[in-house]
């Protein structure tokens, strides 16, 4: 295990705070971590920073020496008070700390009114993922996403065909996804049961925005809703081929889902898994078309 360089358990034990499981609280205990994250983000003093999981302000420090505005999201109350309490102590003006929750309402109208914004983060193993997509899919995304996950769904996000998972096609339509380096499970307290990654999204929402110009565009276009169905169904059974999974997903007969595949240059025996994002782009501007007219 790391140094406890920020003193993490001792300051839990003064303030009588037990970690919450149900919270996914893993608080970093190396100020070195804290520091590679914030160099491979390249914080610029004209940034706006939003950081999820603030917890006791390993990172929300260390970026506030380098952005021109943190704005911290913490949902622990407790842990929150006491974020606050230490940044007026360190009399830091640039800090501004919220105790919301990130997938909440509040915090999601708080940040249409942000621009020009990058989200960091130590997201939560338990709504990690959720977190993510809420950000990817906003109606105000961020210029860019660095944030830490588990190693596995890292992987899980990166992934290429023929491997590919629901997940990694979604994550790379609405942006493109980069592992920066990964963390061991020691530099964190409580220590958790895997390694963890650090994660990178740059060009968020730009390829589905020139896919699918509209208007809307992008993720409110009808072109994104038929693509999330087409995926969904692809991937309904994913040891299956994509001629049953789209047939039943779609509710079309198997002459029409052949057809569809075949004018998508894809075969009725290939699996999702081998698909890439640009072919499910393709399959849904031909299913968008109405190409199943036989």
């Amino acid at each position: 295990m790391q140094q406890d360089t920020f003193k993490v358990k001792t300051t839990l034990s003064e303030n009588k705070i037990t970690p919450k499981k149900k919270l996914g609280q893993n608080f970093i205990l190396s100020k070195g971590l804290a520091e590679k994250f914030v160099q491979l983000c390249q914080i610029n003093k004209d940034d706006i920073v939003l950081e999820i999981g603030s917890g006791l302000g390993a990172l929300t420090f260390e970026t506030a020496k380098l952005a021109k505005k943190v704005i911290a999201l913490e949902v622990d109350s407790t842990i929150c008070s006491l974020l606050k309490e230490n940044i007026k102590e360190a009399n830091i003006k640039n800090i501004e700390v919220l105790c919301v929750d990130a997938l909440g309402k509040r915090a999601f109208s708080y940040i249409l009114h942000t621009t020009n914004y990058q989200l960091i983060g130590n997201l939560p193993f338990s709504t990690g993922v959720a977190i993510l997509m809420k950000y990817l899919e906003s109606p105000n995304p961020p210029q860019t996403i660095n944030v830490i996950l588990q190693k596995e769904v890292a992987q899980r996000i990166t992934t290429k065909p023929p491997q590919m998972e629901k997940l990694a096609v979604f994550c790379q339509a609405l942006a493109e996804p980069k592992i920066l380096s990964n963390i061991k499970k020691g530099n964190f307290f409580p220590e958790p049961k895997i390694d963890s990654t650090i994660i990178q999204f740059t060009n968020i929402q730009e390829t589905l925005n020139q896919e699918f110009p509209g208007p809307p565009k992008g993720v409110f276009s009808d072109g994104y809703s038929s693509f999330q169905r087409v995926v969904n169904a692809g991937f309904a059974f994913p040891r299956k081929t994509l001629l049953n999974n789209l047939s039943r997903g779609l509710v079309l007969n198997k002459e029409k889902t052949t057809l569809l595949l075949k004018q998508a240059g894809l075969l009725a025996n290939q699996r999702p898994q081998e698909l890439s994002v640009s072919d499910w782009l393709g399959l849904t501007k031909n299913h968008q078309r109405g190409c199943t007219n036989i």
